[in-house]
């Protein structure tokens, strides 16, 4: 049986990059019940958020705060939160409370936590290099660019890079867990893998996780669509037999 809970006010996704954010909060939104959610503490920079929110940068943080709420529908907030974002917003929100929870809950309200993970770390990592240098972070799932930040490079293939971005985003995991059982946070757990497999079942256990009416998902489709091509098949070829050449063991 489910322990009863206040209804959330504001429900955070914690992630990191090329975990398939971008498309669940674009199937979120969809839904017209749960907000927009958006980095909206991406940079640790006050400054920096309340440009993002159309506010003044000498904006106070509780305007900051109140510009967030008002990008909810229906008195629900969504906010996504990177690993490396965590620690200034807790920082910041140091005067609502001595625990990173209490602090969550004075600024926003009663929360509710949503872990979005990828397992295959293989797969973000070359994720993640190749957006670096194609430029191309999101596209839309009718074939357009979403999200082109810089002209495209061909740096090409570096088992090196590769391997400090697996460890780098398995510390991210490492990170949330910690967090997590640190506060006594119990949150949604889901893969990069599920969503991507099933997005409208994974998206139907969420509104069943935030009280909404699941049968919304039925009608939403994901916005944008997978970046991984030829290339990104090669190189993950060529990273495996790097790593058994030098006697080590790739699942």
């Amino acid at each position: 049986m489910r322990t009863l809970q206040a209804a959330p006010r504001t429900y955070m996704l914690c992630t990191s990059p090329r975990s398939g954010s971008t498309m669940l909060c674009g199937m979120l939104a969809a839904t017209g019940v749960a907000g927009a959610p958006q980095s909206y503490f991406h940079r640790p920079d006050i400054s920096s958020w309340a440009r993002g929110l159309d506010l003044p940068d000498n904006a106070p943080l509780t305007d900051i705060i109140s510009a967030v709420h008002a990008t909810g529908t229906h008195g629900l907030t969504g906010i996504r939160l990177q690993d490396h974002s965590r620690a200034f917003l807790m920082d910041t929100l140091a005067q609502y409370g001595p625990t990173d929870p209490q602090r969550i809950e004075a600024a926003f309200g009663p929360t509710r936590y949503i872990w979005l993970r990828r397992t295959d770390k293989l797969a973000q990592a070359i994720s993640v290099l190749r957006a670096e240098q194609t430029g191309l972070w999101h596209g839309n799932a009718d074939g357009t660019d979403l999200e082109r930040i810089t002209p495209s490079r061909d740096d090409g293939y570096d088992a090196d890079a590769i391997t400090a971005q697996i460890n780098a985003f398995a510390a991210s995991d490492r990170a949330w867990l910690n967090w997590f059982a640190t506060h006594g946070i119990t949150p949604w757990s889901l893969t990069y893998e599920t969503l991507v497999d099933d997005p409208q079942t994974a998206l139907r256990m969420i509104l069943i996780h935030l009280d909404l009416d699941q049968d919304i998902a039925d009608d939403i489709t994901p916005p944008t669509r997978k970046l991984a091509d030829a290339t990104s098949d090669n190189w993950t070829a060529r990273y495996r037999a790097d790593v058994l050449a030098k006697g080590g063991d790739f699942a």
